[in-house]
Protein backbone atom coordinates (compact mmCIF):
# COMPACT_ATOMS: atom_id res chain seq x y z
CA UNK A 1 0.00 0.00 0.00
CA UNK A 2 2.79 2.63 0.86
CA UNK A 3 3.96 2.25 -2.16
CA UNK A 4 1.03 3.64 -3.77
CA UNK A 5 1.72 6.99 -2.12
CA UNK A 6 4.67 7.58 -4.11
CA UNK A 7 4.94 7.92 -7.68
CA UNK A 8 7.15 5.23 -9.26
CA UNK A 9 8.70 6.74 -12.59
CA UNK A 10 7.96 2.80 -14.74
CA UNK A 11 10.81 1.40 -16.45
CA UNK A 12 13.53 3.70 -14.97
CA UNK A 13 16.66 1.50 -14.14
CA UNK A 14 19.33 3.55 -12.77
CA UNK A 15 19.70 7.02 -10.90
CA UNK A 16 20.07 8.70 -13.88
CA UNK A 17 16.72 7.91 -15.27
CA UNK A 18 14.74 9.11 -11.93
CA UNK A 19 13.93 13.19 -11.28
CA UNK A 20 15.61 14.25 -8.51
CA UNK A 21 12.18 15.50 -6.89
CA UNK A 22 9.02 13.57 -7.64
CA UNK A 23 5.77 14.76 -5.97
CA UNK A 24 2.16 13.11 -5.97
CA UNK A 25 -0.55 13.84 -3.74
CA UNK A 26 -3.25 11.16 -2.57
CA UNK A 27 -6.62 12.18 -1.97
CA UNK A 28 -8.72 9.60 0.23
CA UNK A 29 -12.63 9.60 0.18
CA UNK A 30 -12.96 10.85 3.51
CA UNK A 31 -11.54 14.10 2.44
CA UNK A 32 -8.03 13.71 3.80
CA UNK A 33 -4.78 13.87 1.59
CA UNK A 34 -1.34 12.78 1.68
CA UNK A 35 1.58 14.40 -0.12
CA UNK A 36 4.54 11.68 -1.28
CA UNK A 37 7.81 12.89 -1.90
CA UNK A 38 10.86 10.86 -3.17
CA UNK A 39 14.11 13.36 -3.43
CA UNK A 40 17.21 12.15 -4.70
CA UNK A 41 20.01 12.66 -2.28
CA UNK A 42 22.19 14.18 -4.45
CA UNK A 43 19.51 16.97 -4.90
CA UNK A 44 18.73 17.54 -0.90
CA UNK A 45 20.38 16.48 2.22
CA UNK A 46 18.01 16.56 5.31
CA UNK A 47 17.99 19.82 6.26
CA UNK A 48 17.96 21.31 2.71
CA UNK A 49 14.70 18.51 2.45
CA UNK A 50 12.95 19.83 5.79
CA UNK A 51 13.78 23.77 4.31
CA UNK A 52 11.99 22.87 1.06
CA UNK A 53 8.97 21.09 2.38
CA UNK A 54 8.35 23.53 5.31
CA UNK A 55 8.92 26.87 2.30
CA UNK A 56 6.13 24.89 -0.04
CA UNK A 57 3.92 24.44 3.24
CA UNK A 58 4.58 27.92 3.85
CA UNK A 59 3.78 29.25 -0.32
CA UNK A 60 0.48 26.82 0.20
CA UNK A 61 -0.58 28.77 3.39
CA UNK A 62 0.04 32.10 1.97
CA UNK A 63 3.05 32.91 4.56
CA UNK A 64 5.92 34.95 3.29
CA UNK A 65 8.96 32.47 3.23
CA UNK A 66 11.19 32.18 6.21
CA UNK A 67 14.25 31.25 4.77
CA UNK A 68 14.41 33.01 1.44
CA UNK A 69 16.05 31.10 -1.90
CA UNK A 70 19.65 31.95 -2.55
CA UNK A 71 20.04 32.09 -6.06
CA UNK A 72 23.52 32.86 -6.69
CA UNK A 73 24.59 30.23 -9.11
CA UNK A 74 27.81 31.65 -9.41
CA UNK A 75 29.27 29.75 -6.93
CA UNK A 76 28.20 26.51 -9.19
CA UNK A 77 30.20 27.83 -11.78
CA UNK A 78 32.74 25.03 -13.30
CA UNK A 79 36.43 25.82 -14.07
CA UNK A 80 37.84 27.09 -17.37
CA UNK A 81 39.06 25.19 -18.79
CA UNK A 82 37.12 22.30 -16.89
CA UNK A 83 39.46 20.21 -14.95
CA UNK A 84 38.03 16.70 -13.53
CA UNK A 85 40.13 15.73 -10.67
CA UNK A 86 38.74 11.96 -10.13
CA UNK A 87 36.41 9.77 -11.59
CA UNK A 88 32.62 9.74 -10.65
CA UNK A 89 32.25 6.20 -9.99
CA UNK A 90 28.85 6.70 -7.83
CA UNK A 91 27.43 7.37 -11.96
CA UNK A 92 29.01 3.83 -12.99
CA UNK A 93 26.69 0.88 -13.93
CA UNK A 94 27.95 -2.45 -12.40
CA UNK A 95 26.81 -5.50 -12.80
CA UNK A 96 25.77 -7.40 -9.64
CA UNK A 97 27.93 -10.29 -9.11
CA UNK A 98 26.68 -11.48 -6.07
CA UNK A 99 24.54 -14.60 -6.13
CA UNK A 100 21.88 -13.13 -3.48
CA UNK A 101 19.13 -15.96 -4.23
CA UNK A 102 21.42 -18.46 -2.78
CA UNK A 103 20.84 -16.44 0.51
CA UNK A 104 17.20 -16.91 0.31
CA UNK A 105 17.83 -20.89 0.16
CA UNK A 106 19.29 -21.18 3.25
CA UNK A 107 17.36 -22.29 6.42
CA UNK A 108 16.34 -19.51 8.52
CA UNK A 109 17.25 -19.92 12.39
CA UNK A 110 14.24 -17.94 14.76
CA UNK A 111 15.64 -17.57 18.20
CA UNK A 112 14.14 -15.50 21.18
CA UNK A 113 16.12 -14.72 23.97
CA UNK A 114 13.12 -14.15 26.41
CA UNK A 115 11.64 -17.56 27.58
CA UNK A 116 7.77 -17.63 26.83
CA UNK A 117 6.55 -17.84 30.49
CA UNK A 118 9.00 -14.83 31.47
CA UNK A 119 7.24 -13.07 28.53
CA UNK A 120 3.46 -13.91 29.72
CA UNK A 121 5.16 -13.13 33.32
CA UNK A 122 5.79 -9.60 31.55
CA UNK A 123 2.57 -9.36 30.01
CA UNK A 124 0.79 -9.55 32.92
CA UNK A 125 3.05 -7.44 34.97
CA UNK A 126 2.49 -4.08 32.01
CA UNK A 127 -1.52 -4.80 32.36
CA UNK A 128 -1.68 -5.44 36.05
CA UNK A 129 -2.98 -1.31 36.54
CA UNK A 130 -5.89 -2.28 34.67
CA UNK A 131 -5.61 0.62 32.26
CA UNK A 132 -5.23 -2.15 29.39
CA UNK A 133 -7.12 -5.54 28.70
CA UNK A 134 -4.01 -7.06 26.29
CA UNK A 135 -1.13 -6.04 24.83
CA UNK A 136 1.22 -7.91 22.52
CA UNK A 137 5.04 -9.15 23.58
CA UNK A 138 6.31 -6.33 21.30
CA UNK A 139 4.38 -3.69 23.44
CA UNK A 140 5.14 -5.14 27.03
CA UNK A 141 8.84 -4.80 25.79
CA UNK A 142 8.96 -1.31 24.57
CA UNK A 143 6.78 -0.17 27.69
CA UNK A 144 9.45 -1.62 30.00
CA UNK A 145 12.63 -0.35 28.06
CA UNK A 146 11.08 2.66 27.92
CA UNK A 147 10.55 2.91 31.25
CA UNK A 148 13.51 1.57 32.53
CA UNK A 149 15.43 4.24 29.71
CA UNK A 150 13.13 7.30 32.00
CA UNK A 151 13.91 5.70 35.45
CA UNK A 152 17.90 5.61 34.26
CA UNK A 153 20.10 8.76 36.01
CA UNK A 154 20.12 11.76 33.55
CA UNK A 155 24.14 11.50 33.58
CA UNK A 156 23.44 8.17 31.91
CA UNK A 157 21.27 9.47 29.13
CA UNK A 158 24.07 12.00 27.72
CA UNK A 159 24.99 11.19 24.01
CA UNK A 160 28.64 9.68 23.97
Amino acid sequence: MLGKLVYNVPGAKNILEIPPLVAQVTTFQCGGFILGLAMNHCMFDGLGAMEFVNSWGEIARGLPLSVPPFLDQTILKSQSPLIIDFPHYEFKEIQDSLECTALYQEKMIYQSYFDTSKLEQLKELAMQDGALDKGTTFEAISAFVWRARNQAPLRSRQPV
